[in-house]
């Protein structure tokens, strides 16, 4: 763990903005919303991002291009098509909660810009800190607000879901995610929103049967086509291959 106090300042605030002001905006808006409308709220995320990376920095790497923008976008619309109505049918539309879900990806917005200071420590050491930082953060709010808990009155179950939410879903994705925010930067590691709502319905099938329709895999279609449209390596993939194929083409007028 490191020594430096300042790093320990800086991951206090990365535990704030990218855990615990979320979290807490986001469990406190789905007691009064359903799960597919904060999903489709959530996917504003990249949005955000980019947003304050437009303000707060001048960083070119984090300037979106037209068809970057246009990318975000097509991923957005992929989320509303695969959450589709049900989503939204006998939702409440409470906007004091869904202004939550949406402050919630502002919030994310500017730790996904904050974490880029955490790129030279290593991805396992910038996730213990911020998670540690969290946690000294979040258990005094918890004891204020719920009091100490009857843990003798959890199942076996709750404990097996506790232990997998605490070592897949944050410790072990928040490894990956100051990993791939030191090499692709805070937009490109803000897309996980978009697939967050793909990865539940793949897995809902998986798992509970859960059928997948038509409307499902046109979401996923266009999600994919946004995520293809940002992704910069494809353009500089065709840039080399189109040279290539009219160099070709040059070759055999000459000949002919």
């Amino acid at each position: 763990m490191p020594q430096n106090l300042s790093l320990w300042a800086s991951f206090f605030v990365m535990g704030a903005l990218n855990n615990l002001i979320p979290m807490l905006l986001i469990a406190n808006a789905q007691t009064r919303i359903t799960g597919g409308f904060a999903s489709i709220l959530m996917a504003t995320t990249p949005l955000c991002t980019a947003l304050t990376a437009r303000m707060f920095t001048n960083d070119s790497r984090e300037r979106l291009s037209g068809r970057g923008w246009i990318g975000i976008g097509l991923g957005f619309i992929g989320v509303v098509v695969l959450m589709g109505p049900s989503a939204l049918i006998g939702a409440r539309f409470d906007l004091l909660a869904e202004t939550a879900v949406l402050c919630a990806s502002v919030s994310y917005g500017f730790a996904n810009i904050f974490g880029r200071r955490f790129a030279d420590s290593p991805p396992i050491v910038s996730a213990a800190g911020q998670l540690t930082g969290t946690a000294v953060m979040a258990v005094p709010l918890t004891l204020a607000a719920q009091g100490i808990p009857d843990l003798s009155s959890f199942s076996i179950t709750t404990w097996v879901a506790l232990f997998g939410l605490a070592l897949l879903s944050t410790a072990c994705a928040y490894v990956l995610f100051f990993w791939i925010l030191a090499r692709t930067g805070a937009i490109a590691s803000s897309l996980v929103t978009l697939m967050i709502p793909v990865t539940a319905i793949i897995l809902g099938n998986v798992w509970f049967g859960d059928p997948i329709v038509l409307a499902h895999l046109f979401g996923m279609l266009l999600i994919g086509i946004g995520l293809v449209t940002l992704d910069t390596r494809l353009s500089r993939l065709f840039a080399v291959i189109a040279p290539t194929h009219r160099q070709r083409k040059l070759k055999h007028a000459e000949k002919a």
